[in-house]
């Protein structure tokens, strides 16, 4: 048996940008070994955004003009999430009150069932209206559409003077918090560079904590409809706020708008490689295109089947998960307040 060696010149060094292969074969024919290796050039294309980004981001990375716009607007879209944190806070101790005996609105054991229960119930329907309408009308505008129909339900609160009044303006809230949960992750992750996209994402946490608290300390003090009025304000700065937010790029090359993306992405990353950036979008795009054309083929592919049962069983598991967050925070509020009665 012979023994067949293609190596390249060990007198040269390896190029830069290159990467070193090395292949055995077996001929038949020959019956002979061919060992084969090759030099081959590394495809830098991919990574020159990448590259040029660190290189232009670690000169100050948490100040610069870059990271302050992104960390900005991340924040203004989160308050988004400050007011998904408001409904969770607000329902345990506004359910205390509305059940003492000189309330305004008395509520049977039934009513505040019903009151409690139509919080998680929107919230089912909230992340399949966000599904359909982040990629038909953008991501901005279905922010803005949750922000607007939340001083909505304050002013429905204000107005209630039964318990269907509070439980249309709960089930309203819940879908704004479902709407909430899917377009915000997917709004900061396209408008952060990867360098802070860990930062901006963990805004929303802080934020939903932060409603969640604010809610708590505010009900017991104030009037129902006291509540409803300050409570108000945070939407109503969302949407003035938001005439300085720019829309996804992504968005743009989806509906094939480059030149909108090329505006948006250079108030988004504040550096001179836009260009550049653009066209790895525009090839990430592309390669989100080729994966599903169609809805039907959730449904068509084999292995997507294979996931139906995953699929059907995953929806009354998460109400039932915020099933039990809303209960453990009704519970814990009435002891806290009846430990201040005391």
């Amino acid at each position: 048996m012979e023994t067949t060696s293609k190596m390249p010149n060990n007198n040269h060094e390896t190029p830069k940008n290159s990467q070193y292969s090395r292949s055995v074969e077996y001929n038949h024919e020959q019956n002979s070994i061919v060992i084969q290796e090759v030099i081959m050039p590394f495809n830098t294309e991919a990574n020159i955004v990448i590259d040029e980004e660190t290189e232009s981001s670690n000169k100050s990375f948490h100040f610069s003009r870059e990271f302050c716009v992104q960390f900005s607007i991340s924040f203004t879209v989160n308050l988004l999430s400050f007011i998904y944190g408001t409904h969770i806070g607000w329902i345990g101790p506004t359910i205390l009150k509305l059940s003492a005996n000189n309330s305004a609105i008395p509520l049977t054991t039934s009513e505040i069932s019903w009151l409690a229960a139509m919080l998680p119930l929107g919230g089912s329907l909230g992340p399949i209206i966000a599904a359909i309408l982040v990629n038909t009308i953008g991501r901005k505008n279905v922010i803005l559409l949750a922000a607007a129909p939340e001083i909505i339900t304050w002013i429905l609160i204000v107005c209630s003077i039964n318990n269907y009044y509070l439980c249309i303006a709960q089930f309203i809230k819940g879908s704004i918090g479902g709407i909430t949960v899917v377009v915000i992750p997917i709004y900061v992750g396209e408008i952060s560079s990867p360098q802070f996209r860990g930062i901006n994402g963990m805004i929303m946490s802080s934020m939903i904590l932060a409603g969640i608290f604010f809610e708590i300390v505010l009900v017991p003090y104030v009037s129902l409809s006291a509540n409803a009025w300050i409570s108000s304000v945070v939407p109503l700065i969302l949407l003035i706020a938001s005439f300085w937010i720019p829309e996804s790029p992504y968005y743009f090359l989806i509906k094939n708008q480059q030149e909108n993306a090329r505006k948006s992405l250079k108030v988004i990353r504040q550096n001179n490689y836009i260009d550049k950036q653009l066209e790895h979008l525009k090839r990430i795009v592309e390669e989100e295109r080729k994966e599903v054309k169609n809805f039907t083929e959730i449904f068509r592919l084999k292995n997507n089947r294979a996931g139906g049962p995953r699929l059907h069983t995953k929806g009354p598991c998460d109400i039932g998960g915020f099933s039990e967050i809303f209960a453990t925070i009704i519970s814990s509020t009435t002891l806290i307040m009846n430990d201040i009665k005391k």
